[in-house]
């Protein structure tokens, strides 16, 4: 299999791919309704491989990556690939609380990473890669493989820098690949009252960087500590929805 090409999918242009992307972001951001992923479907790509991407630990990787995949459970099959040592969701999707719809896939390593998107991608509407919170090989494998990646981030120097390694790595891979990767930064962990003086200078240093930020924030609430800690209900049970990501 050839580094970074996933087998039987035809792309379109870059300007194509941008502008799914883009709409497929302006979606997740603003609308729980079928067409997230109709740009991707009508263009010919038959199903977005979405990672979530960031070199530390803790930023939130987990959480959002299983909020958006429960989610969408509502109206498409999704599989998740828990290529994150801690089987975070792994764990999570073994208390009872997994979607019908939603495919846990924890059986992943650096020298299977893309064979497993390949796979999963043919079984499913909608692949999302939990990535570990190092710089590794299989990280590079899966930004190779995705058609929008995630980077979240608290508003903390040190996530600021992984953040940063992320963008880096993303870049490096679309030369080599030569099309684009779209990305984001979510930040996460953030409160709803207070907006601390090194959160707004981080905010604003990313922006004045040109790094693309979702406008919507991962709150920090008990309520998603409980789902990975296998108290909360899943999206399903109505308890635990994206719905107060998003809005």
């Amino acid at each position: 299999m050839a580094y970074g090409k996933r087998t039987e999918i035809s792309r379109p242009s870059d300007h194509q791919l941008i502008t799914a992307c883009n709409r497929w972001a302006i979606c997740y951001l603003a609308s729980l309704e079928s067409v997230l992923l109709s740009a991707f479907l009508t263009l010919g790509i038959p199903m977005p491989v979405i990672p979530f991407v960031s070199p530390k630990g803790g930023s939130g990787k987990s959480t959002s990556a299983l909020l958006l995949a429960t989610f969408l459970t509502k109206f498409y099959d999704v599989t998740i690939i828990d290529a994150d040592p801690i089987r975070v969701v792994s764990r999570w999707a073994s208390g009872g609380n997994k979607p019908d719809r939603l495919t846990v896939i924890s059986d992943v390593d650096e020298d299977t990473i893309e064979e497993r998107i390949e796979d999963a991608a043919s079984k499913t509407q909608v692949v999302i890669v939990d990535l570990e919170g190092t710089a590794a090989k299989i990280v590079l494998h899966a930004i190779a493989q995705a058609d929008f990646v995630v980077i979240p981030m608290q508003g903390a120097h040190e996530d600021a820098i992984a953040a940063s390694m992320a963008v880096g790595v993303i870049l490096e891979t679309e030369m080599r690949l030569g099309r684009p990767i779209p990305y984001s930064v979510l930040f996460t962990r953030t409160s709803l009252t207070i907006r601390s003086q090194i959160f707004t200078y981080i905010y604003k240093s990313v922006v004045n960087a040109g790094v693309p930020i979702f406008k919507t924030e991962l709150n920090e609430r008990d309520a998603y500590k409980a789902i990975l800690a296998g108290c909360g209900k899943s999206r399903s049970d109505g308890e635990i929805r994206l719905v107060e990501l998003l809005f």
